[in-house]
């Protein structure tokens, strides 16, 4: 499954990168190398991993490879569901360097959506500021709009500067967030999905990341009401960060939270909310084979 994502951005794609110093390397061709070298023959002898039968290993997942194995499953989906071809624009900036983070999250909501039982359309239309896709389900009348925004880090995800602490990251959502809400979503159900790209903190509720200031300064922490109502049906939150790690073996699991306002100005019907919410809760399980 792997090989989806090479195979889809071209071998002359790869043949670029592999020309290029590392530093100036796209995170799928370091992420594809770090994949490759585990499966190589020698990779018996690295830490960890055991020789399972002629020419099958196995291994703790690292960050390396988790980030590739989702980001081809994802890619994958999208394929076997018609809802990616290979010139669309979507591929071109994942394989640029400096889009790629936005293009991975957009495909990474796409593929939760369509696993939950959706169909997708990409708004392509760049006269107005619209979201990424809509979605529609058999049996449901909703046509439900979908932005998916991911926080940049320096260092990280093909962005420029020296990697951050990891002790003074903070969530620092509510541009993201703002930006979002600047959409037009045609009267539908809106759902935001927003990563917070930060090193994984499992001891840390969604209400910590919610209520200091500093952290979770998102744009929705104003009191809503019928009369003033908010202008999302419900946001995703998500902090798929495995490529933190590294070569480092990793918790596949991610985090991830659902928020769903008790004012919206459009609903999300409950067995949308309920099909999406456990699409993203299996996010991160692949399948075997």
């Amino acid at each position: 499954m792997a090989t989806a994502v090479t195979e889809t951005l071209g071998a002359d794609w790869k043949q670029k990168q592999d020309a290029l110093p590392e530093a100036e390397r796209h995170p799928l061709a370091l992420w594809t190398d770090a994949w490759d070298a585990m499966r190589a023959d020698e990779g018996a002898k690295m830490s960890g991993v055991r020789k399972e039968g002629e020419g099958q290993y196995s291994a703790e997942a690292t960050g390396d490879a988790l980030a590739l194995l989702t980001t081809a499953y994802d890619i994958y989906t999208l394929l076997n569901a018609m809802a990616l071809r290979g010139g669309d624009a979507i591929l071109k900036r994942l394989g640029q360097r400096d889009q790629f983070q936005g293009a991975r999250y957009e495909l990474t909501a796409a593929a939760i959506i369509v696993r939950a039982g959706y169909r997708i359309e990409w708004l392509t239309d760049t006269s107005r500021k619209l979201p990424e896709f809509v979605a529609r389900r058999d049996g449901s009348a909703a046509k439900i709009a979908v932005e998916a925004k991911s926080r940049p880090r320096a260092g990280l995800l093909g962005q420029p500067g020296d990697r951050p602490d990891e002790e003074t990251v903070k969530a620092d959502l509510s541009r993201l967030h703002r930006d979002a809400l600047e959409k037009e979503t045609d009267g539908r159900p809106y759902v935001v999905f927003l990563d917070l790209n930060m090193p994984p903190r499992q001891d840390r509720t969604f209400e910590q990341w919610l209520e200091t200031p500093h952290e979770g300064a998102f744009a929705w922490r104003g009191e809503s009401s019928a009369a003033n109502p908010d202008p999302f049906s419900a946001v995703v939150l998500t902090n798929y960060s495995w490529h933190w790690h590294g070569e480092e073996a990793v918790d596949a699991g991610g985090q991830h939270w659902f928020v769903v306002p008790f004012y919206p100005v459009v609903a999300l019907p409950g067995p949308d909310a309920d099909r999406i919410w456990e699409s993203v809760r299996a996010y991160g399980t692949l399948p075997e084979g």
